[in-house]
């Protein structure tokens, strides 16, 4: 670990992988947690989508040419949601 950095540099050789783990159990957990406390039906759904592409990623690691189609709109739906995340 540089001293530099607060992360191995580990990370960086496939980041979207290491952001996509960071962020699976966390849009999962966001999810839960909109179901049961509140009425976000639409928000629901759309991580729903999110979590899909976030899986697609990481179960494609080092290959993105393998990615659906709706591994791409989730990633753009994680863009354009991305201030709505939080509970």
């Amino acid at each position: 670990m540089s001293s530099n950095n607060a992360f191995p540099k580990e990370e960086l050789y496939s980041l979207d992988y290491t952001i996509a783990k960071f962020l699976l159990p966390r849009l999962a957990g966001l999810q839960n947690m909109l179901v049961q406390h509140m009425n976000e039906a639409e928000l629901v759904e759309d991580i729903g989508t999110m979590i899909e592409a976030f899986e697609d990623v990481i179960s494609s690691i080092d290959n993105t040419e393998v990615w659906k189609e709706s591994t791409e709109d989730g990633l753009r739906l994680f863009a354009e949601r991305f201030g709505d995340l939080w509970y």
